[in-house]
């Protein structure tokens, strides 16, 4: 009888894996927010077998189990064993590394099933666990060791390739497993996603502070942190991840000033300004928008930015505008992988609205030899590499300047454009560069960027994208008299540009 009942508990828990295995990959349970009150004073680690999500608090040396059918705690157990670390599931056990062992542990009773000695480990930190596979991290080797649960011996190991914080010491915490990688959190609040083959970090999140632990469960990530689990927004491609979220609706007031002289407002039939904005993206989306006083049309344009046009041919004075939208802001991090870099080199074909910006007639001439001159230099040292790294050559070589940063990838054939960012939470505006770099697309050298990681490209859920400063034109050009009464073309400066279109009161309003 008492083996009865202490077999039953087992039998729920492999009742739970087997539904687990019946639900379709990638679907969630609920998409709903989640908070768990689960008592922790250090939460190392998680581990999910199915229906009970279990937390391992290193402090206390104590095993918590949450049963998602019931919506509660069901377990809550002492482990006795020298000392707990992260955990991870393995068939109806729990396993923790800890020093030069593995303790396999009866998440039921907190009891030592078995005690695996491996002479290989130093210090192990993190464990996760692809079937019969454990990928264990030592921080005393910084490595990752591949434990095989059906041989009982170690198969490989291989480097982290993440390069610490500066004057910090790189100190990982929980370690899952996860659509074919190991997902691994930091004690500076990072997610880093690590390729198990050879500890190349894939691409990152950033996390709540004090995250100890994650899990995924049905597809939904899960964090720990000191007595909470709690769900947290998450999606990925093979380019970018998404995080976090900021939802709000945005009133921009702007005026346009036309420059046209009343001379030519008589000789000609329209007097057209145009310019883009509000590009749709993984990092900001757009619901419904509004466009009140002047008379501009708005129309979808390429890479799902907002085209204004409007004809001032019957009124040469400033005016006023008001531009409302809903709109949706991520922490986006786009990734340059080996594999989107392969896919470069490869398939180099743009598609033609990014080739626009390759355009060099509107530069000072002085900037563009400039740029020739540094270029030359760049071949001599970097021919034939992918040309990320020109953003630290640059910075190598001092070049702060945007439009020279801008001229000098499109001396690459690199498309590069000045993108107007509006920070919603510092309350300022600022121009990033940005570069279309194929597969990925666009992306953004914002005051995020670290050069150590120069395949990173962050933008936080603050950063606002709202403006182009080159898609200003107008039509026809702005023609003025010289000296001798003769009319010539007037090229448009940035300068030019920013006096003709001005953002002015932008405010922020929380959603309804």
């Amino acid at each position: 009888m008492k083996n009865l009942i202490r077999i039953i508990p087992i039998i729920i828990l492999v009742a739970g894996i087997l539904l687990a295995q019946e639900r379709e990959p990638g679907k969630t349970v609920t998409n709903q927010e989640q908070k768990l009150f689960i008592p922790s004073n250090m939460p190392l680690g998680m581990a999910f077998d199915g229906r009970v999500l279990w937390v391992s608090d290193i402090k206390e040396k104590r095993i918590t189990g949450y049963d998602f059918e019931v919506r509660k705690i069901t377990y809550s157990n002492l482990v006795k064993a020298p000392g707990l670390r992260d955990i991870a599931f393995w068939k109806v056990y729990l396993i923790s590394p800890f020093q030069k062992h593995l303790w396999v542990i009866d998440p039921i009773t907190g009891n030592i099933v078995e005690k695996i000695y491996i002479k290989e480990l130093k210090d192990p930190t993190s464990i996760a666990a692809n079937g019969d596979m454990l990928y264990i991290y030592d921080r005393g080797y910084n490595r990752f060791f591949r434990y095989s649960m059906s041989s009982r011996r170690i198969v490989g190991s291989f480097p982290l390739q993440i390069t610490p914080e500066e004057d910090d010491t790189l100190y990982l915490r929980g370690a899952t497993w996860f659509g074919n990688a190991i997902w691994v959190t930091e004690k500076n609040n990072h997610l880093f996603k690590i390729n198990p083959e050879n500890g190349e970090k894939l691409s990152f999140l950033p996390i709540p502070d004090k995250t100890f632990s994650v899990e995924f469960i049905d597809g939904q990530l899960f964090s720990a942190s000191p007595d909470m689990v709690e769900t947290l927004e998450f999606s990925e491609t093979e380019y970018y991840i998404t995080s976090k979220r900021n939802d709000f609706r945005v009133h921009l007031d702007y005026t346009v000033s036309p420059p046209w002289l009343e001379g030519q407002q008589k000789n000609e039939k329209t007097l057209d300004i145009c310019f883009n904005s509000m590009r749709m993206n993984p990092q900001q989306n757009y619901s419904t928008y509004d466009n009140n006083g002047v008379s501009l049309k708005i129309k979808r344009y390429h890479e799902g930015e907002l085209r204004f046009c409007g004809n001032f041919k019957d009124n040469l004075k400033k005016q006023n505008g008001h531009f409302s939208t809903a709109i949706t802001l991520r922490a986006t991090v786009y990734i340059l992988n080996s594999a989107s870099i392969e896919q470069y080199f490869r398939f180099h074909d743009l598609p033609a609205y990014p080739r626009f910006y390759i355009r060099l007639e509107d530069f000072r001439p002085e900037m563009v030899n400039r740029m020739k001159e540094l270029l030359k230099l760049w071949k001599a040292e970097h021919d034939g590499t992918h040309p990320y790294l020109a953003i630290p050559f640059l910075q190598e070589q001092n070049i702060t300047d945007l439009q020279e940063r801008i001229i000098f990838f499109r001396l690459l054939e690199i498309p590069a454009r000045e993108a107007v960012f509006y920070h919603t939470k510092e309350k300022y505006q600022k121009g990033f560069l940005q570069l279309y770099f194929h597969p990925v697309g666009w992306v953004t050298v914002t005051d995020l960027y670290q050069y150590r990681y120069p395949r990173e490209f962050p933008i936080s859920e603050y950063h606002l994208e709202f403006y182009y400063p080159e898609t200003l034109t107008v039509f026809p050009d702005v023609l003025v008299k010289d000296n001798e009464g003769n009319l010539k073309k007037v090229v448009l400066t940035r300068e030019d540009k920013a006096n003709i279109l001005k953002w002015v009161n932008i405010q922020l309003q929380a959603n309804d």
